[in-house]
């Protein structure tokens, strides 16, 4: 569905008209349900939705690195799942750098940087940056990989449907719960109470639906051996 749409369906299923509630204020609400359904998706499922890989250049001897700060058109690391790097521009294959923080280790930052070895680096993350210990001593493009689960950007009124969940688009389907959860905000305006607290209760249940539909997007089967039951005795 496409955006106009789904906010057209929400006006329907609460018998409202554009003027009662304009798309300037239920793209608002539709974008509180966004991160929502978002966050209750990578809560609930132990997968990769809302993922993607960040690269960046060194800088000799820096340990910080700000991520990128989000906003309405960009998204925001939620939680990184792994850093890889090269040490040096002659390096083939990135290597693994491993998480851990800085007040493991009693000593300053200056001796890190000097007595770390590369394949003791770790990195940590403090608010809106991440340190890379020990700092790098040349300048590589692309040194830095962090692959993470991230924020959304906002939806517009105008969009399409491959924009909603843009890289999941299994999702597609599932458009409509988020007009369903809409109809709260629409309720609450009127203040319809009892409408209101039907259509969380409609939502919930049928988020809790969803989860349990796309959460085995894999398939690992379990590989055991028989017991020996030809035993000498």
């Amino acid at each position: 569905m496409e955006v106009n749409a789904i906010l057209n369906l929400s006006r329907l299923q609460t018998h409202t008209n554009d003027t009662q509630m304009p798309n300037a204020t239920l793209i608002d609400y539709l974008n509180i349900i966004y991160w929502k359904v978002a966050n209750r998706i990578i809560t609930s499922i132990d997968e990769d939705f809302f993922w993607d890989e960040f690269l960046t250049d060194s800088v000799v001897w820096q340990n910080e690195y700000v991520m990128e700060i989000a906003d309405s058109t960009t998204p925001w690391m939620k939680k990184i799942q792994r850093v890889e790097m090269k040490w040096a521009s002659t390096d083939t294959y990135n290597t693994l750098v491993w998480v851990d923080t800085l007040s493991n280790y009693p000593t300053s930052v200056g001796d890190l940087n000097t007595n770390l070895s590369t394949e003791q680096a770790f990195y940590d993350i403090k608010d809106g940056s991440l340190f890379i210990y020990p700092s790098p001593s040349e300048v590589v493009a692309n040194w830095i990989k962090v692959q993470a689960v991230i924020t959304l950007v906002d939806l517009a009124v105008d969009w399409l449907e491959n924009t909603i969940f843009p890289t999941n688009q299994e999702l597609r389907e599932y458009h409509y719960l988020l007009a369903t959860w809409i109809k709260q905000y629409i309720y609450s305006s009127q203040w319809l109470i009892n409408e209101k607290n039907d259509a969380i209760n409609e939502f919930e249940t049928e988020l809790n639906r969803v989860i349990e539909t796309i959460k085995d997007r894999t398939f690992a089967p379990v590989v055991a051996e028989l017991p020996n039951t030809s035993l000498w005795y």
